[in-house]
This record gives structure tokens, C-alpha cells and sequence, in this order.
């Protein structure tokens, strides 16, 4: 079944995470049945996220309302289901919460492997609500998690590994951004929150993406890196004690290109908004990469060991001519896809 709303890149997260309209990097590989369509969410719903853990597929979406030029009121709504069928719908479980400018998402979704769902939000500009549900979105418990510090980015919710839990959040500090976290055992108490990044040089942070394996934490995150000609790039850090403490960033967008006959340099190129998985040594890793020299970004696709370090040459995905934004990674049956 394929599940599609008004918002075309909004419907992207849920063929993720049901393993829809997935493109094969070997297309003859897998044949992948599809059903008809059908509507889930309502046409003013935005910003989707899915998730999945415990065998429940959970979507979460906002509903914005304006209420004068660049302000209004937004709501949080919620579906979930065991069977990808049937859906228990849980609308306007959390909100309204206030907005000013640009819609904006504002929250981040994550399942445990028993079923319950948790869901972070930014309530404001110094404040962190957790809701927490353990009947398959039905009701909700509420955490409130104040910061000693303005974010600019909504909160990143993820659970580790072992079943915990690590959030990450981004401050602005005058001319810079940059990445803080807080873990928590079970959701509700949470550690104060400390700084991620703090290399000399890596003073703009963005959208970290975070993966637990092996007893080892991973993150990749994109920065601004401020140069003759600044682009955004990529680097990894990892935490072999839990996130207690980080290595340095390592920088895995440092790889040339020859283009047209010349040797285009990685300093030329902007990355952003990774995804990744883990297999046993192998991080599988999707992200969005552009030329500055031209307009449109394209969907590249690397392997590299759990340092870093490239196995093989990085892959170009997409077709030349098209903008293509978002990646989203995924294993299914063996093989690798990426919408």
C-alpha cells in the first residue's frame, strides 16, 4: 500500500519508512508489488515524520493555522498502525504551540522496540516537551525539558541501541550555531546539555543524523565551512562510552571530482542532509551534493568503513538536470534503496 498526502515531499517520509516507492541501486535486483493509494492525512497537514519500532508504523504531522501575517498556532496529530491497514487516529494530541515567521517543522518522532512512542518538541525558544505514549498513540504523557539557551532548530529525538534515549538540539551563539545533546534512560529525566561540536573552524553546525550500532554511537552532521569559496560539508563523529564523550570530526566529504574533463575540487561542492545506515563495517550513507559552479543538487551515495574513510569511489545516483533533495536510505531483502 502506498500511503501519499497533498504534500509531495511530505509523503517522502512515509515511503521511507514503509519501504515504498523505493529505488533500487541495482534495479533489476528486487520487484517491489505495489497497492493502490490511499489518503491518511488531511490536505492541511504538513511536515510528515514516520517511524516504526515494536511492529507499529507511527506518522506524525502538523497542522498550522494563521492568525495574522507571519504568526499563527500550530497542532500536532498522530496515526498509527500494526498492519499498515488499519489506523488509530490520535488528532491534535499535543499543541497549540505559537509560531512567528516561516512554517517550520517543529517536532521529531521515535519508536522503542516495545511500541511506545515518544515525541519531542519545541514548545519555544527554551523549551523542550517530550510526550511519551505506551497504548499505540492513544493518549499521551507530557515531560517538559527547559534549555538555558535560545535553539534555533527543533529537537532531534533519536533512541540508541541499548533502548535509551539521546536528543540533539542547535543554539545560536552571536555568528555561530552548534549541535548540543542530552541523554536520558527512559525519557522523562534527561542529562544537562552539552556541546558536540566545539573544533576550531566547524563554527556553523547543522541537522545532525545519528545511528547506534555495536555499542558504538554514530553522528553525521553537515557545517558551513568557511573558505575562499564556503560550502557546506560533512563530517562524522562516534562515542564508544555511550555519547560521555565524542571523537573529533572527521570530514567524509573529501573527495575530488572530475566533471567535463577537469578535476573539480571537494572544497567546490556543497553536501547536506545526510542519511545513513550500518551493517556489520559498512556505513551506508545517502546524501544531497551540489556543484556550486551550477543550480541543481544531486543524490550521491557512499560506503565507508566505521571510521570514515571511503571504501569505494562515492556514487552520483541521480540523472544530471534535475533538483533532487532528501535522500532517504534504506535496506530491504539484502539491497540497498534510496528515494
Amino acid at each position: 500500500m502506498i500511503i501519499t498526502g497533498k504534500n509531495s515531499s511530505a509523503a517522502q517520509f512515509f515511503l521511507i519508512i514503509l519501504l515504498l516507492l523505493l529505488v533500487p541501486l541495482s534495479v533489476s535486483a528486487v520487484d517491489i508489488y505495489w497497492d493502490n493509494s490511499k489518503v491518511l492525512v488531511p490536505d492541511n497537514g504538513r511536515f510528515h515524520k514516520a517511524a516504526y519500532g515494536g511492529g507499529s508504523t507511527v506518522v506524525i504531522w502538523h497542522e498550522f493555522i494563521e492568525q495574522g501575517p507571519d504568526r499563527g498556532i500550530v497542532y500536532l496529530s498522530l496515526a498509527s498502525s500494526k498492519d499498515g491497514n488499519e489506523w488509530l487516529r490520535n488528532e491534535r494530541f499535543a499543541g497549540p504551540f505559537n509560531y512567528n515567521g516561516d512554517e517550520v517543522p517543529i517536532c521529531s518522532l521515535a519508536v522503542r522496540n516495545n511500541g511506545s512512542i515518544y515525541v519531542s518538541v519545541s514548545a519555544d525558544e527554551n523549551t523542550v516537551k517530550i510526550y511519551s505514549s505506551g497504548d499505540n498513540g492513544k493518549t499521551f504523557n507530557e515531560i517538559t525539558r527547559k534549555t538555558t539557551f535560545t535553539m534555533t532548530v527543533g529537537p532531534r529525538l533519536f533512541i540508541k541501541e541499548d533502548g535509551t534515549f539521546i536528543m540533539f538540539v542547535t543554539k545560536e551563539s552571536g555568528n555561530n550555531l552548534s549541535i548540543f545533546y542530552a541523554r536520558s534512560d527512559t525519557g522523562e529525566t534527561w542529562s544537562d546539555f552539552s556541546q558536540l561540536v566545539s573544533e576550531q573552524g566547524l563554527e556553523l553546525n547543522f541537522l545532525p543524523q545519528f545511528v547506534s550500532k555495536g555499542g558504538v554511537e554514530y553522528v553525521i552532521f553537515q557545517s558551513f565551512l568557511v573558505q575562499r569559496r564556503s560550502t557546506y560539508q560533512l563530517y562524522l563523529k562516534k562515542s564508544t562510552d555511550g555519547g560521555n564523550s565524542w571523537s573529533e570530526a572527521k570530514r567524509i566529504t573529501a573527495f575530488d571530482e572530475r566533471i567535463g574533463g577537469r578535476t573539480v575540487e571537494s572544497a567546490d561542492f556543497d553536501n547536506q542532509r545526510p542519511d545513513f545506515k550500518i551493517d556489520d563495517s559498512t556505513i551506508h550513507l545517502a546524501w544531497e551534493r551540489r556543484n556550486i559552479s551550477e543550480a541543481n543538487p544531486q543524490i550521491y551515495y557512499a560506503k565507508l568503513d566505521l571510521d570514515g574513510n571511503p571504501g569505494e569511489d562515492p556514487e552520483k545516483v541521480s540523472a544530471d538536470g534535475r533538483t533532487c533533495n532528501y535522500p532517504k536510505i534504506a535496506r530491504y531483502k539484502g539491497n540497498i534503496f534510496i528515494t
